[in-house]
């Protein structure tokens, strides 16, 4: 059975053993701040879909039209 001796020192060892992880994530960004940071890149990725989509419409506009120009002017 563990005393208060045994606990003292596996708490000293886990604390050691913490400080250098702690340093490593003390620049990380908390849960809500990631989050919000996702929701922010999400919104643009889907911004960015969405033009995507349009642009491919009016490619493909664009092409008919020219197909359509070259059998009436051949070279």
């Amino acid at each position: 059975m563990l005393n208060k001796q045994d606990i003292e020192i596996i708490e000293d060892i886990f604390d050691r053993k913490l400080e250098p992880v702690e340093g490593k994530i003390s620049h990380l960004p908390t849960k809500d701040e990631f989050f919000q940071w996702m929701d922010k890149i999400m919104g643009e990725l889907q911004e960015i879909r969405e033009e995507l989509t349009v642009s491919h419409g009016q490619i493909d506009d664009h092409e008919n039209r020219i197909t359509s120009l070259e059998k009436f002017h051949p070279n």
